[in-house]
């Protein structure tokens, strides 16, 4: 019984020491090369499909995205470069509404955890046009010595 202990660690020894290494390589490869969560702060927000007849006239706020990484990508890239927010607009009508917004990673390697805040609040107004005539009209006095001559205007009408 006495000789059964060392017998036990030692037996098949090669074994175990590649599976201590097999281990060990992999602890480190999970610790130092694995996903890192974080928060990309003040994401812009983009507007996509929105009518040529309206118009976006409140400003979008930036959203804060938590997003899971691989270590090695964070290495290549910016991480404000990771992440795309939109608002899909399309359908939508005049006045003050609410948007879901949507984060596209830029690599297929990015996982969007969360987005905050989610919704936006965005007003639309129409696009009015109207033709104008131009015109032009001097101001001050010229010199001594200096006249105003004849001006004139092209285009004679501006939208």
């Amino acid at each position: 019984m006495r000789h059964a202990l060392p017998h036990l660690f030692f037996q098949d020894l090669g074994a175990k020491v590649l599976a201590l290494v097999t281990a060990v390589l992999l602890w480190a490869t999970v610790s130092f090369l694995g996903a890192r969560t974080f928060t990309i702060e003040d994401v812009p927000v983009s507007v996509v499909n929105l009518r040529e007849d309206l118009a976006l006239v409140s400003a979008i706020d930036p959203v804060d995205v938590k997003v899971r990484v691989p270590r090695i990508l964070l290495r290549q890239h910016d991480p404000q470069n990771l992440v795309r927010a939109f608002v899909e607009l399309s359908g939508r009508g005049l006045g003050e509404q609410s948007a879901e917004v949507t984060v596209s990673p830029t690599d297929p390697r990015v996982d969007v955890v969360i987005v905050l805040p989610s919704r936006v609040t965005l007003a639309l107004d129409p696009v009015v046009q109207r033709s104008l005539p131009g015109r032009v009209v001097p101001e001050g006095t010229p010199e001594d010595g200096y006249a105003v001559g004849e001006a004139t205007v092209d285009p004679e009408t501006v939208q």
